[in-house]
């Protein structure tokens, strides 16, 4: 057998769970997070039922090893592979319920004390620049707090707000003390309405603040808090973002900027109302806010640039890997970009490592930084709908593998692999020949799938139908309206996004280049903008569909799934 990896050839994995070890782990951890009280409970079955079963076997092995003369510790280690499995995925899942937990009870914590007229005492650091309200009464902004009057709470993010004679004494990164009234962000008032307490929590923030009486940090822990490590990694950000938000404004007219800021900051306020109609409907923001799919091709882009350039995979690998970085922290890390990066970084780093990267497995480690990272993420919008198209960009992939090999089957009455062997992506199928036989049988030259041309363009068109697919029920459960024409300009905004992301960032950070060509990524915006319009006013861009459970979107993916597992 050829080897098809840096596996011995006596240690080729099969099967998926083989290929993708961490994506059943993953999957625990993230139920984990997300319902962790009922997920303790189900794992103290489990454990109960683990004690007999384990205990069982114990005294299985005792007496087989008495009764076929064996050593006792080789009858004992002979199924530790699947032991090892079960033990990951347990404790994936109890990393998953103690991060749910830990998020259970800080908004316990803060409704306890989210009561009228009474206010704690907190230390506040902020984590961007204070902006005006709409009535212009007081300045709200990001930060996150700590009270000593419920210390076992922790750090937690909240949407503060200070009167004006207090916002020059809040500078990002710097402590201060303060005297707040903590309240409960309230919940969608109506089936279908905005959901305010769903989208903060995804932000990673439980609670709204109003502050008084700001001042200096005082006591013997203010120094160690001034030096630690957090608040200079929020001063670094904010800086960073601070000099960013300025320089777009400097370099762009106002459309673009606000536009820039939308991608760039995750700062949507300067947005007019029209624009944010039209990059709604047309998908903009759904795909490229939210999904985070040009993050994934924005490492394969700048790769491949830097590749051709200086001809040094690392030093390739490392350029995508610090501007992904980069453009993590200054959005803020919501779900669908920390999905795309965790994904792009073990990629990356799969050859040097001497290993095959794959998408499931992907998925499955960002899986399990997701649910360190993001409250209850089952329940955050952002999670979902970039999983799930990620999972149907994987899933056009096979689709238009198991094409080829349709195609490239021999004629009948000649020899044909085994049909329960194994392909390359851990399916069993039909039409998905071993990845063995694929490597063996040569390429035929008449054949219209040996072109690369042929093979992209079939991948181009079914990975788009497949996430359409794979999207559409998770859509209409999340948007009370689902636009149809977002589908078919997905590839269109991931590939603009990720071309425009680090062209203004380098038209933007070195003046000479913005200079020189600070109307390409000018351009670039006015495309979007008006693409973004002409889409919005399409039929199809608006449309209301029925929403499903989640029994029911788990069908339509196991029926999707079906012709792939088949005999």
């Amino acid at each position: 057998m050829p080897a098809l990896s840096v596996y011995p050839e006596n240690r080729v994995p099969r099967g998926l769970s083989h290929r993708t070890p961490l994506l059943f782990p993953g999957f625990l951890a993230l139920l984990g997070a997300t319902y962790p009280r009922g997920s303790l409970k189900c794992l103290a079955t489990a454990a109960v039922l683990a004690f007999l079963v384990g205990t069982l076997w114990f005294l299985s092995g005792v007496r087989h090893a008495r009764s076929k003369r064996r050593s006792f510790e080789r009858s004992l280690l002979a199924p530790v592979p699947p032991a090892v499995s079960l033990l990951l995925s347990a404790v994936c899942l109890i990393m998953g319920i103690s991060r749910g937990l830990m998020w259970d009870r800080r908004i316990l914590t803060v409704k306890e004390v989210a009561r009228p007229g009474v206010s704690v005492h907190l230390t506040v650091i902020p984590l961007e620049e204070p902006r005006p309200e709409a009535n212009g009464s007081r300045y709200s902004f990001r930060a996150i707090v700590r009270s000593p009057e419920f210390s076992r709470a922790g750090w937690f993010g909240v949407e503060a707000s200070a009167y004006p004679p207090d916002v020059l004494k809040i500078i990002p990164g710097f402590p201060v003390d303060c005297r707040a009234a903590l309240e409960v962000p309230p919940p969608a008032m109506n089936p279908g309405g905005f959901d305010y307490r769903g989208y903060l929590l995804g932000e990673r923030v439980v609670a709204l603040a109003r502050m008084e009486r700001v001042s200096e940090p005082e006591g013997p822990s203010e120094g160690a808090l001034r030096h630690s490590l957090l608040p200079l990694a929020i001063k670094t950000v904010t800086a960073l973002r601070s000099y960013m938000a300025r320089a777009i404004d400097v370099s762009f007219p106002g459309e673009d900027a606000a536009l820039l800021k939308a991608v760039f900051l995750g700062d949507r306020g300067e947005l007019s109302p029209e624009d944010s109609r039209d990059f709604r409907r047309s998908g903009f923001y759904r795909f490229v806010g939210i999904c985070g799919f040009h993050v994934d091709l924005m490492f394969g882009l700048i790769e491949r640039g830097l590749r051709r350039v200086t001809k040094r995979p690392f030093l390739s690998r490392t350029a995508a890997i610090l501007v992904a970085f980069s453009y993590g922290c200054l959005s803020g890390w919501p779900a669908g970009v920390l999905r795309a990066f965790v994904s792009g970084l073990l990629k990356s780093m799969a050859p040097p490592a001497r290993r095959r990267y794959h998408s499931l497995a992907g998925l499955g480690a960002s899986a399990l930084v997701v649910a360190w990272a993001i409250p209850f993420p089952f329940k955050n919008t952002g999670f979902l709908l970039s999983f799930a198209g990620a999972l149907g960009a994987w899933l056009g992939r096979v689709y238009a593998e198991a094409a080829g090999q349709w195609i490239r089957s021999p004629r009948p009455g000649s020899a044909r692999p085994n049909r329960e062997s194994v392909n390359a992506f851990g399916l069993a199928g039909r039409y998905l020949q071993p990845a063995e036989c694929r490597q063996e049988r040569p390429s035929v030259p008449s054949s219209v799938w040996a072109c690369p041309e042929i093979r992209r363009l079939a991948i181009t068109v079914l990975r788009p139908l497949t996430i359409c697919l794979v999207l559409l029920p998770v859509m209409a459960s999340c948007f009370h309206e689902v636009s149809l024409v977002s589908f078919v300009l997905s590839g269109v905004w991931g590939s603009l996004a990720a071309f425009v992301v680090p062209v203004a960032a380098a038209t933007t950070f070195i003046p000479p280049v913005g200079a020189l060509f600070g109307w390409v990524p000018h351009i670039l915006l006015r495309g979007v903008r008006a693409v973004a319009r002409v889409a919005a006013r399409m039929p199809l861009a608006s449309v209301t569909v029925p929403a499903p459970g989640a029994l029911e979107i788990v069908a339509s993916w196991a029926i999707l799934a079906a012709p792939l597992a088949s005999d």
